[in-house]
Formats: C-alpha cells, sequence, structure tokens
C-alpha cells in the first residue's frame, strides 16, 4: 500500500462535494493524507503539505500537489479587495512567478517525489521531473467537448469578476498579448 499526501485548494478539497466524490477518493489502494482547503493560496498549500510531511514519521511515497493561480491572494479565494489590489499595484508577473517558484521548491526539496498539477491552467514555468500539462479546468472543458487554445500563466476566476476588472485589465494589457481576454 502507498502512502500518498495531496495539496491543493478547493478543487483538490471537493468544496461542496461529498468526500467520495473527491477525485482523491478515488486512489485506490492507498493511504490518502489530504491537507487542502478552500479558498488556499500557493503559499498556503506549500505549508500544508511541508508541515504535514514533516509530521508525518512513516513517510510518504508519493506527493500530489494541484497549485492554486499565481494570481491568488494569501488564502482570500477569488476575490481581490481594494487593499489586495492595491498591494498587487507593484506586483510584476516576473514577481509572481518568483514566488510561485519558492512554493514548488518547498515542496521539490522534501525528498519525495512529487506530481505538479494546476487548477486555472496557468503555464507552468519551472522545470520539474513530474508535471501533468492538462489542468483541472482544462480536463472538465474537453469532458464537456471544449478544447483550450490560448493559455495565460495567470488565471484566477474571480480576476475576471466585475469588481476586478480595472484591476486585471490593467495588469493583463501590460504583461499579455492582446487577446488575453479569450484565454
Amino acid at each position: 500500500m502507498k502512502n500518498i499526501l495531496i495539496g491543493g485548494d478547493s478543487w483538490t478539497y471537493g468544496y461542496d462535494v461529498d468526500e467520495s466524490e473527491r477525485w482523491s477518493s478515488h486512489i485506490h489502494n492507498a493511504t490518502i493524507a489530504n491537507t487542502a482547503k478552500s479558498g488556499a493560496d500557493n503559499k498556503s498549500i506549500a505549508n500544508a503539505i511541508e508541515q504535514e510531511h514533516v509530521r508525518n514519521t512513516h513517510g510518504f511515497d508519493l506527493i500530489i500537489v494541484v497549485w492554486s493561480s499565481m494570481s491568488r491572494v494569501s488564502g482570500k479565494g477569488q476575490f481581490v479587495n481594494e487593499r489586495d489590489r492595491k498591494k498587487l499595484k507593484n506586483v510584476s508577473l516576473r514577481d509572481m512567478i518568483m514566488d510561485f517558484g519558492k512554493q514548488v521548491r518547498i515542496v521539490e526539496d522534501l525528498g519525495t517525489p512529487v506530481l505538479h498539477c494546476t487548477v486555472f491552467g496557468d503555464n507552468f514555468p519551472f522545470n520539474v521531473k513530474h508535471y501533468h500539462p492538462t489542468s483541472m479546468l482544462e480536463y472538465l472543458s474537453r469532458l464537456s467537448g471544449y478544447e483550450w487554445y490560448l493559455k495565460i500563466p495567470f488565471y484566477e476566476s474571480g480576476m475576471l469578476h466585475k469588481d476586478n476588472e480595472e484591476f486585471t485589465k490593467t495588469f493583463a494589457d501590460k504583461y499579455f498579448q492582446d487577446d488575453w481576454k479569450y484565454a
């Protein structure tokens, strides 16, 4: 039997679904430790995985981490308030990628094989041994008969919410091609 440590946000936690319906419940012949939390940002995801890894004295055979968006702000989920917009105003895409890289490194440095996945389809800008290139959203789109043809390295559904439109447009116009809205 394998011991698997899983971390992520609400997509991994299984927000508003029975435990039997979580994707992690369909992993058989394994003991699962699921540290996922709804609304978790990548720093929270990495910290939860690291803490559980240290706490578990029997060790893990595999870590599956499903990263949230790089644009998710400190565990607040998808909605960005005015204070967070001000904080993010001076943050560049490079800053977000570098911070995300720190979180990836924390998990990689635990010494257990890691499978990296994403929820929202962010481009995964790191060279790691095991990365699954199809995001959770892209997979669900394919199941519904739709194909993605554009990807951007920054996607958080709340960033596209009307209340965040001005902030998102300013950021995206600076860092992405003209057709970023279609992605």
